[in-house]
């Protein structure tokens, strides 16, 4: 996977989610942009 999205100078909003036994990562910026990450063990 690769990001090329900067977000240093934007305002991010972080939000965590467990369901089951895999975890959600998500960062979103008022400027419509979402990063998703879903960590799951093996």
């Amino acid at each position: 996977m690769y990001v090329t999205t900067c977000l240093s100078y934007d305002e991010v909003t972080l939000a965590l989610s467990k369901s089951q036994e895999s975890i959600t990562v998500q960062l979103k910026s008022d400027k419509n942009i979402n990063i998703t990450v879903t960590l799951q063990p093996m």
